[in-house]
């Protein structure tokens, strides 16, 4: 089974990851530099939509969803990037940011 068929019979179970950790807040991740470790998408129980959800490095307790600009940039991943990023880590910065509409979102640097 591929990957693109595994996350679609996914369908808002837990992944492996995410068992023995708490949902951590994004927010408190806000103007650090952190490692993503694993990383994935899950789909919404409540609502009809998928969210990144990852773990970092520098935190073995938690885990964390990520909001749409990471989601976004899940969707592009193949099977290799999964597993580059579980091997090597993916150094990030999440910071702040407002569109031009006044929206406040998460906006990701990758470092």
């Amino acid at each position: 089974m591929s990957l693109a068929d595994k996350k679609k019979a996914f369908k808002g179970k837990s992944i492996d990851f995410m068992e023995g950790r708490k949902a951590g807040k994004l927010k408190d991740l806000l103007n650090k530099d952190v490692t993503i470790v694993d990383i994935d998408i899950i789909k919404s129980t409540k609502r009809n939509d998928e969210f990144a959800v990852f773990i970092i490095d520098e935190d073995a307790d938690n885990y964390y969803f990520g909001g749409e600009v990471l989601t976004n940039f899940v969707r592009t991943l193949e099977d290799s990037d999964f597993e580059e990023i579980r091997r090597d880590g993916c150094k990030v910065k999440f910071t702040s940011a407002k569109s031009k509409d006044g929206f406040t979102y998460t906006n990701v640097d990758f470092l």
